[in-house]
């Protein structure tokens, strides 16, 4: 099956004034096109992105971007909206809602997954962040990083085995061995990344981020492997 390329920034910008501006036009995407959600997560505080519907306000905290594929021109478009805007139309879509990819700890929740699952989970979502850059759109999920997520979620009390571990650290290591200017300065490596959100924004409660039993497991399966976390 031929693959959508991704629209160029003309193509893009046709696309939102026709189809992101109005609740109604919004409404028409899972009519005209194929659609699925490519993130839904919530930003860092240093970080905002623009509205697909055209407006000045950026984006902040809870988001939802969308990966809209016309399979007509073979075009894929990442329009990203409000939480509260995606969430509607996803319930209009009768389309399920999936989890929210977070790196902030809330007290709140139910859930107890099992260790290895939660520090994976929280792994991806420290990386999500890692990988946000200053680009003027919302960049899309790292390779497997919104099916894993997904997985890990309804599956929370299933044991963790090395391989999904080596595909987040293979992802991280390519990240930081390209050139990408990060929202938070200077720093390099992932480590060097916590230490920056520890330090600057004390007040946050963040998840755990001590990695050290999935370093464990990806040592013991892959002992050559270089570990980026």
């Amino acid at each position: 099956m031929r693959r959508c390329n991704k629209a160029s920034i003309r193509e893009n910008l046709l696309f939102q004034r026709r189809y992101c501006v109005t609740p109604e036009a919004r409404e028409q995407l899972a009519e005209k096109f194929k659609v699925t959600v490519e993130a839904y997560e919530e930003l860092p505080p240093w970080y905002s992105t623009f509205n697909a519907d055209g407006s000045d306000i950026r984006l902040k905290d809870d988001i939802i971007m969308f990966r809209v594929c016309d399979l007509k021109n073979f075009i894929e478009y990442y329009p990203v909206f409000p939480a509260t805007e995606g969430l509607r139309l996803l319930r209009k879509w009768k389309m399920e809602i999936p989890p929210k990819m977070t790196a902030f700890a809330y007290d709140y929740s139910q859930e107890i997954p099992s260790k290895d699952n939660a520090c994976l989970r929280s792994l991806i979502a420290f990386s999500r962040l890692f990988m946000l850059d200053k680009g003027k759109q919302h960049s899309k999920m790292p390779y497997g990083f919104n099916n894993l997520y997904q997985q890990l979620h309804y599956a929370s009390y299933c044991e963790v085995a090395a391989e999904p571990v080596r595909l987040v650290n293979a992802v991280l290591g390519e990240y930081i061995a390209s050139t990408h200017t990060l929202h938070y300065g200077d720093s390099r490596t992932f480590r060097e990344f916590i230490a920056y959100l520890n330090h600057s924004f004390s007040l946050l409660k963040f998840k755990d981020s001590n990695f050290d039993r999935l370093r464990d497991k990806l040592k013991e399966a892959y002992p050559d492997e270089e570990i980026y976390f």
